[in-house]
């Protein structure tokens, strides 16, 4: 499951690395998009009209600002005039909302609005059309809302394709990585930490891989106690089925003070794991026959845990 879960992680970076980040940040939009709408198109007197304008637009064009047409609107008061503002990593959203009413019946037109800019040095425009808004003295006020009344351009869509190659090009490479991998702990002499072994057959092997590593001539000190710490654990974990590996020295020591059969070598493990402690995160480091005698005492605890367990495995035989 460990294996797994690592490589999990590894596939989904390289997915994430692969995807072409320049192409992620295209969107199906135009640059400028420009709108103008009323929320209804046929009211009374009595009824307050709303004409919001929308813009939106990519941050590369710089700033932009919705065209002021205020002056335009003729035969409507202007009461509240509202702009919001809103923004994306690539995008600015502006809107501006005229809060309009009439003193008298007609039909009235809302003005286009034109915004001109600059795209790569090249002088742009974009325009809405203008909106015919009725208000009644009497009747129904009418539900429909209406946008642009007048034609305007056709939107042009960006046709987007996006570039997998990279992508193909690094899910081959996982996978390669993957059976590599595999085929490493397969044929790789830390293959016991995966096999299924007996506690005995588990910790001889390790003790096996773990003096070919060669830490005491090496000076690695704080990489012996680790190293050694972990087959302690792991022999005591898979021996008398406790949680070693995930525990704390607390932990541990609890756990061997309810063990009977390592009622002879509480002392010396109390021992071994305080010098692990002060070598692991203090990085203070006793004497070399020190170190070499937890490696002895290890070995003879294997062997003489091991004896007890044969001994009481013949004797429910006997029974």
């Amino acid at each position: 499951m460990k294996i797994a879960y690592k490589l999990f992680i590894i596939f989904s970076l390289l997915i994430f690395v692969g995807c072409d980040q320049k192409h992620q940040n295209k969107v199906h939009k135009n640059k400028v998009e420009l709108s103008s709408f009323v929320d209804e198109i046929s009211s009374k007197l009595s009824d307050k009209l709303e004409f919001t304008i929308q813009l939106n637009y990519d941050k590369s064009l710089g700033e932009l600002k919705i065209p002021e047409v205020g002056p335009k609107i003729q035969g409507l008061r202007i009461l509240e005039p509202q702009e919001s503002f809103s923004e994306t990593s690539s995008r600015v959203y502006l809107e501006k909302t005229y809060v309009l009413q009439s003193d008298f019946a007609g039909t009235f037109v809302l003005p286009e609005v034109e915004l001109k800019y600059k795209d790569e040095d090249k002088d742009q425009t974009i325009s809405t059309g203008r909106i015919f808004v009725e208000v009644l003295a009497d009747g129904e006020k009418s539900e429909d809302s209406l946008e642009d009344i007048e034609d305007i351009d056709d939107l042009h869509l960006i046709k987007y394709q996006r570039d997998y190659r990279g992508f193909y090009g690094l899910l081959i490479l996982s996978l390669l990585i993957g059976l590599i991998y595999f085929a490493y702990k397969r044929f790789n002499n830390e293959t016991w930490e995966e096999q299924e072994l007996s506690p005995q057959e588990w910790a001889l092997e390790a003790l096996d891989l773990f003096q070919k590593k060669d830490h005491l001539n090496k000076q690695q000190y704080k990489e012996y106690y680790t190293d050694l710490s972990y087959i302690y654990r792991g022999y005591i974990g898979k021996r008398f089925k406790v949680n070693a590996l995930e525990s704390t020295k607390e932990e541990m020591l609890v756990s061997i003070a309810s063990i009977e059969d390592l009622d002879a070598y509480k002392d010396r493990l109390k021992l071994f794991f305080q010098e692990d402690e002060i070598a692991k995160y203090a990085e203070i480091f006793p004497s070399m026959e020190v170190m070499k005698n937890s490696l002895s005492f290890l070995s003879e605890l294997i062997d003489q845990t091991t004896s007890v367990e044969d001994e009481s495995e013949w004797e429910e035989f006997d029974e």
